[in-house]
């Protein structure tokens, strides 16, 4: 199916939009890597993130033009690579920092519930467990053996 100049030009358009939104996309996913640095994580963001441009590709193509075009695939990696590239550099920067930050404000503001957490159990370990001395460990080990 032959499509016209300007109509090619409409999709290439949207098909580079769509990349943009797909950028949008893998920096949520950056932003959870660097929070979560774990092998395991990169991995299944990696793989929904392809998954999720390929299954966008696909209906995106066929919604527009019935047929896989190639320039609609350039075109989303463009507007992908150019989001990344500018913006999306700076907000998922900016975006892991506020986290860092929001994560330590947490731990700080926690640390007084922990303690007092720490001590309610040690004193209900104390009360359950009846803790040996070291002693009279060593007398019960000496006599079984």
């Amino acid at each position: 199916m032959q499509l016209g100049t300007a109509a090619e030009l409409d999709i290439l358009r949207d098909s580079v939009i769509a990349g943009v939104l797909a950028g949008i996309v893998y920096d949520v996913f950056r932003v959870i890597r660097h929070t979560l640095r774990f092998a395991a994580v990169r991995f299944v963001c990696d793989l929904f993130y392809a998954l999720l441009f390929g299954a966008a590709f696909f209906v995106f193509s066929l919604d527009e033009t019935n047929y896989y075009r190639g320039f609609i695939l350039f075109g989303m990696i463009a507007g992908a690579v150019m989001w990344c590239f500018t913006v999306g550099r700076l907000l998922s920067a900016a975006a892991v920092r506020l986290i860092a930050c929001v994560m330590k404000i947490m731990a700080f503001l926690a640390k007084p519930f922990v303690v007092i957490f720490n001590k309610s159990t040690s004193f209900a370990r104390q009360m359950i467990v009846k803790i040996q001395p070291k002693s009279e460990m060593e007398k019960k080990f000496l006599k079984s053996s």
